[in-house]
């Protein structure tokens, strides 16, 4: 469970617990008086759909894939299938969450950051259910990705 790898990597931790939702405009209600980033989570592949990426903004924003997709240098992005978001991230449809990088064993999902995101000293996550969120510091949670080894790309999100 994520609560034990945070707990071993000694980061602290929300969890907030509300009913079900599966998208970030659904979920805003709960975070009434969060002031940190509340951040959307996108899974996407390439059009030859051999290679995965999370991307993950603040929910406000509107994710431009034509402009993802060339800093990452493909061709086109698209939503990934629900059995991608299964194998890579242990997900299914409305609940995609970073914090599923640790069954990525073998680093193949890149990780795509809206910079602005960094500027809030917390951020909130959809958390592994679709029943939960999680707070986590930025700055810790940039110490959770460098623990997972995989790849990832800062990009400004306009």
């Amino acid at each position: 469970m994520i609560f034990d790898i945070l707990d071993g990597l000694q980061i602290r931790y929300r969890s907030l617990f509300h009913p079900p939702v599966t998208d970030s405009v659904s979920g805003e209600k709960y975070y009434k008086g969060f002031t940190g980033g509340k951040i959307k989570n996108l899974f996407l592949q390439n059009h030859k759909k051999n290679r995965f990426y999370l991307v993950l903004l603040e929910s406000c924003k509107l994710a431009d894939l034509k402009a993802i997709s060339r800093m990452v240098h493909e061709k086109r992005l698209s939503f990934a299938a629900p059995e991608q978001l299964a194998d890579y991230l242990g997900g299914e449809p409305g609940v995609v969450t970073p914090f599923g990088l640790r069954h990525d064993k073998q680093n193949k999902v890149v990780v795509c950051i809206d910079s602005e995101m960094l500027n809030y000293s917390e951020l909130a996550f959809h958390g592994d259910e679709s029943t939960s969120g999680l707070i986590i510091g930025a700055q810790d949670f940039m110490r959770y990705l460098d623990w997972t080894g995989n790849e990832y790309h800062v990009f400004a999100c306009k």
